[in-house]
């Protein structure tokens, strides 16, 4: 929690990815559609952002929140999302795994 001189305390929002399931595989080359619901019981969500371990994919600034992945490569993915609130205050989602594979030929 963050303390607000004018507003008292303020609750950090609550952000959890919808898509793709944990531990999916996905080919390379698709796009793989991350999706993610947040809230914030003293406020409104601004954004909300997605990452591959610290790498920033993009964001979204309007319900439902999602960003098509487009250049995903060959290998092991931990991805996140990030809501901030009116108030600036962050929540992150739990991590999710993914797995990239090289198209079948």
């Amino acid at each position: 929690m963050r303390l607000w001189a004018t507003t008292g305390l303020t609750q950090t929002p609550v952000v959890a990815l919808s898509s793709p399931a944990n531990n999916s595989t996905h080919t390379e080359g698709s796009p793989i559609t991350l999706r993610a619901t947040a809230s914030d019981k003293d406020g409104t969500i601004k954004k909300v952002e997605f990452f591959q371990g610290s790498n920033k994919l993009g964001e979204d600034t309007t319900e439902p929140y999602s960003l098509a992945w487009t250049n995903a490569r060959v290998g092991n993915y931990t991805i996140t999302a990030r809501a901030t609130d009116d108030k600036d205050a962050v929540g992150v989602s739990a991590p999710l795994s993914i797995q990239v594979k090289a198209p079948d030929n």
